[in-house]
């Protein structure tokens, strides 16, 4: 099959830039939409998901004037597959990423998994996230 064959979603736009963080030996694709200098705007996805479902959503929130971060959870999408998986190791993940974004407080936005994954964070550090919106799940 040819890359003509495939199609893609009516605003769905790739991420501006993407890196990589490294979270306790775990190496976690990232993803950001908007300008670098924006107010940076946290995007967790789902349990088997990946960070690119956000590519119709993330550009609109950067069209509003957020830098929107999103990754890759451990073992999903572009992110190292770990010796480890548990519901720590991903929380740990998602404060190392956020720590790589900003230290002062950031709103986050939890799909599903990312969504109580998000909460139980902020019950532990509140004092890190602005904001919080989650989208299902809970």
């Amino acid at each position: 099959m040819s890359d003509e064959d495939f199609s893609t979603y009516p605003g769905a736009y790739a991420p501006d830039r993407r890196r990589i963080v490294d979270a306790h030996g775990v190496q976690l694709a990232v993803y950001e939409w908007g300008e670098p200098d924006d107010p940076p705007l946290v995007l967790v996805h789902g349990g088997f998901d990946f960070a690119r479902t956000f590519d119709v959503f993330a550009p609109l929130l950067a069209e509003a004037g957020y830098r929107v971060v999103s990754w890759d959870h451990r073992g999903h999408g572009d992110s190292q597959h770990a010796e480890l998986y548990s519901w720590l190791a991903d929380e740990r993940d998602l404060l190392a990423v956020v720590d790589s974004v900003a230290r002062e407080p950031v709103p986050i936005v939890g799909h599903s998994k990312g969504g109580v994954l998000s909460l139980h964070i902020i019950e532990a550090m509140p004092h890190r996230f602005s904001r919080f919106v989650a989208i299902d799940g809970l």
